[in-house]
């Protein structure tokens, strides 16, 4: 690696080394959040591939993100196939898989392989039924758990063997995690925040005492007449596993069952967590979290604030994508309740209130109707949704970016004819009949080799007459299947789930049409 090492790093490393060329079947790192965990396992792998050039080593991690952090970490000289090589692994030394990786590909497309070495990191959680093949490697492989808990199980119900272990309070006395990181964040930061939101009576460090326990909650604060306890947490990394966010949730239900009276529970945490943990938290345990997307939201209009923000955080915040809270999104349900009217004259009164045209806000405007409605009829259809959904190299931003479960005919047919995980949404505003460029540009978003062959072109009136054909020539040429909706044909499938219909059959019948007159 380029950089020195700390102390402990270079006696992780050294451990993990010899434990690769030891006897022993599995071993378990134990390692807190913050300390460089891939600098470790990239300096490893270094020093292996340094000895044979020809070791296989799969790094298998629960979250993409933090397979990003060891794409950008382990030096150029290593050869690094990503899990897009799943299908056809044939040479390379390093391989970077996660769980959502391999979950999409399809299981009897998956090429055997054996590695010399596996790298799990936060994974014992996950259960992959029979693809747990495809990573149980051989006799010879050897099994590394990476973890910041004691007492694990693996995958194959064998316990991990320590052979490493650096604990949080090192970390403090060495100087790695400074314990004034969030002390600083609440003073230097949050507080400020807090102000700017319009929260009163603004309060720290306030001592709780229970009947079995005493609590300091890091901040309380009161607006429109709610009170609310802020826990704050502070990383040094942008991502951490879930089972920290678990724990701190699990700490907050906890000091919110000991305080009287009705009060809100926030989580605030500097670094990113899944959507479906906050979504969660909030739902059923009545706890908000604030991560860094969240943050950033917040802030994005102050720039003093900003400042403060990117000056206060260990990491770089650059290209994190920004997100309303979950509070703050009223839900259509609710809507329905306190209204007593259908999904339906829901939202045709929305569409009906979004003018047409190319301006930006009634662009935007529509863009979140129609994400709305696509959930609403879909959503259930979906593993993963990515709206304003970014390429790698930045060329391309697609409105909403979905992958299948294939439950319904009409997406098994997507998948099983179209060869699609992926179907693009794109939302058109224009006021006049969608161009043939538009669909040019749509085409754009489509990638055989990334799975992406089916994408949606949703706007106020339709296709063109050239629109349509262009359309009829990528399909073709490339079999590439770009659909066009209406605002009609949204209401039409709305109307047919309040109905207790399929509105997914109303797509089928569409594409089946629409083949049915193609001519060669």
């Amino acid at each position: 690696m380029k950089n020195e090492l700390y102390s402990y790093q270079r006696e992780a490393v050294e451990k993990i080394v010899h434990f690769f060329y030891s006897d022993l079947f599995s071993g378990s790192v134990i390692l807190p959040a913050g300390v460089g965990k891939s600098v470790i396992i990239a300096t490893v792998i270094e020093k292996i591939l340094k000895n044979d050039r020809t070791a296989r080593i799969l790094i298998f991690c629960s979250h993409n993100e933090i397979l990003q952090q060891y794409r950008k970490i382990i030096d150029q000289s290593v050869i690094v196939l990503l899990a897009d090589s799943l299908l056809n692994i044939k040479k390379g030394n390093v391989f970077l898989c996660s769980v959502q990786d391999l979950l999409l590909v399809p299981f009897d497309q998956i090429e055997k392989n054996s590695f010399d070495l596996i790298i799990y990191e936060d994974v014992d959680r996950f259960y992959l039924n029979k693809r747990d093949l495809f990573i149980k490697g051989d006799s010879k492989t050897k099994y590394l758990e990476i973890t910041n808990r004691k007492g694990n199980r693996n995958r194959f119900n064998r316990f991990f063997q320590p052979i490493y272990e650096y604990r949080m309070s090192e970390a403090f006395e060495d100087g790695v995690i400074h314990q004034s990181l969030e002390k600083s964040f609440i003073t230097n930061f949050f507080i400020s925040l807090l102000k700017y939101l319009g929260y009163l009576d603004i309060v720290c460090e306030k001592q709780i005492n229970s009947q079995h326990q005493k609590y300091c909650i890091d901040v309380m604060a009161k607006k429109d007449g709610m009170s609310y306890l802020f826990e704050v947490k502070t990383y040094r990394d942008s991502i951490v596993s879930s089972s920290l966010v678990k724990q701190a949730i699990h700490q907050v239900e906890k000091i919110k069952q000991n305080i009287e009276g009705n009060i809100c529970s926030v989580l605030v945490m500097n670094c990113i967590v899944d959507s479906g943990f906050k979504k969660r938290a909030y739902d059923e345990k009545q706890i908000e979290i604030w991560d860094i997307c969240n943050i950033l939201y917040l802030v994005q209009s102050s720039q003093d604030l900003m400042n403060k923000l990117c000056n206060i955080m260990p990491y770089s915040v650059t290209g994190i994508e920004k997100q309303a809270l979950l509070s703050s999104q009223k839900s259509i349900e609710s809507i329905i309740q306190d209204s007593k009217v259908s999904y339906y004259q829901i939202f045709e009164k929305r569409l009906k209130n979004c003018p047409a045209g190319k301006e930006e806000n009634t662009n935007y405007e529509y863009q979140n109707i129609c994400n709305d409605i696509i959930l609403y009829l879909f959503s259930g259809e979906f593993l993963q949704k990515s709206f304003q959904h970014r390429t790698k190299d930045n060329m391309f931003q697609m409105d909403l970016l979905c992958s299948l479960k294939g439950t319904t005919e009409f997406w098994k047919f997507l998948i099983q004819f179209y060869h699609t995980k992926f179907v693009v949404f794109e939302y058109k505003n224009y006021s006049d009949l969608v161009p043939q460029n538009s669909i040019y540009i749509t085409q754009k978003y489509l990638f055989s080799s990334a799975l992406r062959n089916v994408a949606f072109v949703i706007s106020r009136h339709g296709f063109h007459e050239n629109a349509y054909f262009v359309s009829m020539g990528i399909l073709k040429d490339e079999k590439q299947l770009i659909i066009d909706l209406t605002d009609e044909d949204l209401l039409i499938m709305i109307a047919l789930k309040e109905k207790g219909e399929e509105p997914s059959d109303y797509l089928l019948d569409k594409i089946e049409k629409l083949l049915m007159s193609m001519s060669i």
